[in-house]
Order: structure tokens, then C-alpha cells, then sequence
């Protein structure tokens, strides 16, 4: 008699979570609360071993999260990314260099565990932090070309009335959940959202804003929304400056927000969905009436 085959196990999910600071405006010995150098994707048990839960700003906005959505953003898999900070885009290139290495290096080490699990990234950025991100997709075209599929093969995202066509392809990881926080709109590299790196974006700004609004490409025509594509929610939520996006009452409430956003959309798609149905049902009847 043959046995039955022995049901697989699903496979085990490693959470992480990745914080990436916006440009640093003020001397870093001004404030070391919030700006004490932490260079590199460092863990937050480093940073707390280093220089005191209470002494760091990552280490409360690491609490914060974890605390209220423990199973999204769990506090032993929660990362911090240090750069210059500098008003640059040469500093902001490097950076994201930087950041694509050590997340790269992450996701793979943490894949090769025994259980081969699977590794769900969530990158949360605030300011020119998620340019910085962004960036990683064309460090991963540039350094791995052979991944790009064939021309016709394309994401579209549209722009001001016309397109933009990204080639789809195989990054060597994905984040699967980026959210920014208050990012400048940069012509340069705003196209990147539409990247296959990024399967899920959250883009959540401030109308009154001001720090944003001016640290976009002014003649990109928009400084607060992306072109538009299919993995992008963006949505104002009611801050009134750019740091707030940093600060306890807003992160107590993030998880909220991206969740009432994604059944949003879901709801939106079920209408149109229903739409098309019925328009489609209506268009055969007639078509069939009138034939008759």
C-alpha cells in the first residue's frame, strides 16, 4: 500500500521593518535626539544598546509602531537607516546605494534560514527618505540589466494626460509594502514608484505642507501625488507640518490609515468591477435584441 503524501507546511513569514530618515535641516549636535549617527541599516536593539531606549528618536517611533500594530511592524525585526541627510542628489543617490546593499544583504540571509521562509519588507519613509528608497529600483536595473522583460511587456503610469511606460522585470527583492510619509514629488525619479520592486506603495501627504511642497521639482507640474499606478494608494491626511509625520499621534494611527485606505480601493474596485459587469450584460442584451 502507498502512503499518503505528507501535507506541506506553509511556510514560516519574517516581518521586517525598515525606517528611513528625510534630509537633516539643523547641525547634528543640535539635536541628537532626533539625528545622532546611526550610519547604515542598523537594528533597533543596537541603537537602544548604544545610547538608551529613551535617548533616540527611532527608538520611540520603533516602540510606537511595534506597540500598536505588533504583528505589522514586530519591534525584534524593526530596522532604522542612517544617511548624511544632506539636501543633495548626489547624497540622496549614494544613499539609496547604500540602503539597496543592506537591504539586499537582509533579505537574502534572512531567506536562506532553514525553513526557507518568506520575508515580507515594509520600508516606511518620511521626506526626501523615500526618494532615497525609490532609488533602490534603479540601483537593482543597473546592477542586475539582465532582469528587465521584454519591451512590450510594461507598466504604465500615468502622468499629466499622457504615459509612462517602466518595463516590468524580476528584481532580486521586493518591498512589499512601502509607505511614504510627506516624500517630495522629484521629476527625476518619480517614475520609480511604478517599479516591480515595489508591489505595494502608500503615499500619504499634507495639503499644508510646506517643507514637501517645496522640496518637489517645482515645474513637475505636481508636488504632492505620484503619476498614477496600479500599485499606488495616495491619500492627504489632516497634519498641518512636515515633522508631524514623525510624531506619536500620527504613528498611533498609521496602521489605521493604510488599512482604511486598501479597503477603500477594494470597495472602489468592487463597484467598478460590478460596472463593468452590468455595462457589459447590458451592451450583449441589446446587441442580441437588435440582432433578433
Amino acid at each position: 500500500a502507498t502512503s499518503a503524501p505528507t501535507p506541506q507546511q506553509p511556510r514560516s513569514v519574517i516581518r521586517i521593518t525598515i525606517w528611513v530618515h528625510g534630509t537633516i535641516m539643523v547641525a547634528r549636535g543640535l539635536a541628537p535626539y532626533y539625528y545622532r549617527d546611526f550610519p547604515g541599516l542598523t537594528h533597533i536593539n543596537s541603537v537602544v544598546d548604544t545610547v538608551g531606549e529613551d535617548k533616540h528618536r527611532f527608538c520611540a517611533v520603533a516602540k510606537t509602531l511595534s506597540t500598536n500594530f505588533p504583528h505589522k511592524f514586530p519591534y525584534n525585526s524593526f530596522y532604522f537607516f542612517g544617511w548624511s541627510g544632506q539636501l543633495s542628489e548626489v547624497a540622496r543617490q549614494k544613499a539609496g546605494r547604500d540602503l539597496y546593499e543592506s537591504v539586499s544583504m537582509l533579505y537574502a540571509e534572512t531567506a536562506s534560514q532553514p525553513d526557507s521562509p518568506r520575508v515580507k519588507i515594509t520600508v516606511i519613509t518620511h521626506s526626501h527618505g523615500g526618494n532615497v528608497t525609490l532609488s533602490m529600483a534603479r540601483w537593482d536595473r543597473e546592477m542586475y540589466p539582465s532582469n528587465s522583460m521584454d519591451d512590450d511587456d510594461t507598466a504604465v503610469a500615468v502622468d499629466g494626460g499622457g504615459v509612462v511606460a517602466v518595463a516590468r522585470r524580476q528584481p532580486t527583492f521586493t518591498v512589499a509594502k512601502l509607505i511614504l510619509l510627506a516624500c517630495p514629488i522629484l521629476d527625476d525619479w518619480k517614475h520609480e514608484a511604478a517599479d516591480a520592486m515595489f508591489p505595494c506603495i502608500y503615499s500619504l501627504y499634507s495639503r499644508t505642507d510646506l517643507t514637501q511642497w517645496m522640496g518637489s521639482t517645482w515645474f513637475a507640474g505636481n508636488n504632492r501625488n505620484f503619476p498614477q499606478t496600479p500599485n499606488l494608494i495616495q491619500s492627504f491626511v489632516d497634519l498641518r507640518t512636515h515633522i508631524a509625520f514623525c510624531k506619536d499621534p500620527f504613528l498611533r494611527r498609521l496602521h489605521t490609515i493604510i488599512s482604511n485606505l486598501k479597503q477603500q480601493q477594494h470597495k472602489q474596485q468592487s463597484v467598478a468591477l460590478t460596472t463593468t459587469t452590468t455595462t457589459t450584460t447590458t451592451a450583449t442584451t441589446t446587441t442580441a435584441t437588435t440582432t433578433t
